[in-house]
């Protein structure tokens, strides 16, 4: 079920930030950049991307064997651990990042090494030393992992007074702590060589602290925006959201068995009940708590990615549970790993090409030796630069990505910071300058084309501002753009679904009717929408064919029979054509 290529999300970007050394978007992510290299290198077949997501599937498979052995050191029963750390494994919480690229398989792997020096038979002070050590590298790993220092600390704390003799104690873990984030350098480093990919361009002190501290989103935050603290129905609402989770996760036994285990770990060691209750709020309720957005469909399913830490958590609890009955839990340890394995492995990243396709869709659109300003989306730059850069495709074309995170900066040094009004002021400004100094074809691809000053007129999936007007022809055949089906997940869908949106409203104003009620029809029936059907009969109403306008909003009644837009387009279609009593009939 591995992908074979690029898909959604941050995918093209770390393909080619593996393939060629480079720099992620933030914190950076210099150990996958340097472990990604190094597959990459080391594998003889398939492509970049193919090869970057072998990084992900390896790292979730060694930290699931990881995890065995944390369940085996709590447990001590073999069967009952390696069922469970399958399930774990085979929960899509884990399962869908480990076959596609994605930074998280690495965290999963730092965080079952973390929990094996927990519960591990170490010295006590080296255990102190390697959790911080390990807290240091996970964070550069992916900094969800920084959610579980307070429970280093009271790891570190537990079972003794602490006095200020103590304090000492502090500095060789804050030391190793630091020692673990020390791969923070290589982007500092690696930026001074200008790599293909050097997102927002650290070589300075100032954007380098920038890209480690996550500045550009809000550092703490998931996305750009304010928390608000006292948003007390949002907090309830997201946690209803977590237990919902937990149980399509998990299913019921699994959720069950887990607060039984919650229950358990206090009852038989209260310092680890605390330990893990620990671990379980920074993994689930005080991540949420942190990330300053509400649950809608789209939030839902970009949150659920980040719940891999806590499916650890919760099946170190469903382990407490089930080790109490013996042969029983056994079994159910069996039947529970069957029915997540089932739910999870259904779903492959096999066929999910909808941005793979996209993208080569755009590069088809773009006419030779044109210059691209690229706004649509990260996840769609990424996959752009990826096929550009590393694939190779179409050297003729001047790539920009008007965010300036997978291409240095044209918009000045500040660009980085600046947001809102003044971004878009200063991306006219020097977009305008370019295109008037430009002897290329100059195109956006953008879903908001109006944002910017500089003039575009639509062309195909593109917006063209400066080109040659016989070359290429301005109505493309429809076979030039070929786009797959999509997975059922929300990017991919509304992508999908994009294109046809783009393409009828593109093929009506070059006036081509055929071609726009190809895919305009296709995207009526395949949708929940009847907007297409309005733009084909506004078309042909406007053109005085009021037999196929009446068509078109006839078919919008027995689709949408509440459209009262619907019926009074009619209504207007039947006097026009002289039918008053059905004029008369449509207006009621």
């Amino acid at each position: 079920n591995l992908s074979p290529t690029v898909t959604s999300d941050d995918s093209g970007e770390l393909a080619g930030v593996c393939y060629t050394l480079g720099i992620a978007h933030s914190p950076g992510y210099p150990l996958y950049s340097i472990i990604g290299k190094i597959v990459n290198t080391a594998t003889p077949f398939a492509n970049p991307a193919y090869r970057t997501n072998l990084v992900s599937a390896f790292s979730t498979a060694s930290g699931v064997g990881i995890m065995y052995l944390v369940f085996l050191v709590i447990s001590s029963k073999a069967f009952l651990s390696f069922f469970l750390s399958l399930t774990v494994g085979v929960s899509f919480f884990l399962y869908e990042m480990a076959t596609v690229t994605e930074v998280y398989g690495l965290t999963i792997f730092v965080a079952a090494m973390i929990l094996l020096v927990f519960f591990g038979g170490i010295e006590r002070e080296t255990k102190n030393v390697l959790v911080f050590f390990l807290l240091g590298i996970g964070m550069m790993t992916h900094y969800l992992i920084g959610m579980w220092l307070p429970a280093a600390l009271f790891f570190v704390s537990k079972g003794k007074r602490w006095t200020k003799a103590d304090s000492w104690r502090l500095f060789p873990w804050f030391g190793f702590f630091l020692l673990g984030l020390s791969s923070a350098l290589f982007i500092l480093i690696r930026a001074g060589t200008e790599p293909l990919y050097s997102w927002e361009d650290p070589r300075t002190i100032g954007r380098f602290l920038q890209v480690v501290l996550r500045a550009r989103y809000g550092a703490l935050n998931l996305a750009q925006g304010e928390l608000n603290i006292f948003d007390f129905p949002l907090w309830r609402e997201k946690l209803k959201f977590l237990g919902q989770s937990i149980s399509h996760g998990f299913t019921a036994i699994g959720v069950t068995a887990g607060l039984y285990g919650v229950y358990l770990s206090f009852r038989e060691r209260t310092e680890r009940g605390i330990l893990l209750f620990l671990l379980f709020l920074g993994s689930g309720p005080f991540f949420l708590f942190l990330a300053n957005v509400s649950i809608t469909p789209s939030t839902a399913a970009l949150l659920l990615r980040f719940f891999f830490l806590l499916a650890i958590v919760w099946g170190i609890y469903i382990l407490h549970a089930l080790k109490r009955f013996k042969l029983w839990g056994e079994l159910i340890s069996v039947v529970l790993f069957a029915v997540v394995a089932y739910s999870s492995i259904s779903f492959s990243n096999r066929e999910h090409f909808t941005f793979f396709d996209y993208s080569r869709n755009l590069i088809r659109n773009t006419p030779e030796n044109s210059v691209v300003f690229f706004d649509r989306a990260d996840e769609m730059e990424f996959c752009v630069s990826y096929l550009l850069r590393v694939k190779k495709m179409r050297p003729d074309i001047e790539f920009y990505d008007c965010n300036a995170g997978v291409s240095v900066s044209i918009y000045g040094d500040d660009y980085y910071k600046i947001w809102g009004t003044p971004r878009l002021e200063r991306r006219s400004r020097v977009e305008s300058e370019f295109i008037k100094n430009s002897d290329k074809n100059v195109l956006y691809a953008t879903f908001l084309p109006d944002q910017t000053t500089t003039p575009k007129k639509q062309y195909g999936l593109l917006h063209k501002s400066k080109i040659e007007p016989t070359i290429p022809p301005d109505v493309f055949p429809g076979e030039v753009f070929v786009i797959r089906p999509p997975q059922d997940e929300l990017r991919s869908r509304g992508l999908y679904f994009s294109h046809f949106q783009i393409l009828g409203d593109y093929y009506l104003k070059a006036d081509s009717p055929d071609e726009a009620k190809k895919n305009l029809e296709y995207l009526f029936y395949n949708s929940d929408t009847s907007h297409p059907y309005y733009k084909l009969g506004y078309y042909f109403y406007e053109r005085g064919d009021m037999v196929s306008a009446e068509k078109y909003f006839q078919k919008i009644t027995e689709f949408y029979p509440s459209s009262s837009d619907a019926f009074i387009n009619l209504g207007v279609i039947a006097e026009k054509l002289g039918d008053l009593v059905g004029s008369e009939g449509y207006y009621k």
